[in-house]
């Protein structure tokens, strides 16, 4: 099955690092996964740091699951090397909790990800 998938926000893992949205595209490239820059009807998955951008609210509306990178870099791009080379901006890459998407941690999310 192939797999499209949209980025929004920066991607800052749980132990900082920051990952390149170029870096990122050619992870998801190798691994098999299509990068688009807009989310669109054979959009799967949108990627994000915060709940409150267009594009978050526009995926939802559609009925998308919008997951936080740290949950796609674990479950779609486990045993790809992500340098965390990016430079951290405090202005824009720290995101409030109230912000972030939900961990997807519990068997539902988990199991849909088994699915795809």
């Amino acid at each position: 099955m192939h797999i499209n998938v949209v980025f929004t926000g920066p991607a800052v893992t749980s132990g900082g690092k920051i990952i390149t949205r170029k870096e990122l595209t050619q992870a998801c490239t190798a691994a098999g996964l299509t990068v688009q820059s807009t989310v669109r009807r054979d959009t799967d998955f949108l990627v994000s740091s915060r709940t409150d951008t267009v594009k978050a609210r526009n995926a939802k509306l559609r009925g998308l699951t919008v997951m936080p990178y740290e949950s796609f870099i674990n479950g779609f791009l486990d045993g790809v090397e992500l340098s965390g080379a990016g430079t951290f901006d405090p202005f824009t890459d720290v995101v409030a909790k109230k912000r972030r998407p939900p961990a997807f941690s519990d068997g539902e999310q988990l199991a849909l990800m088994d699915v795809l």
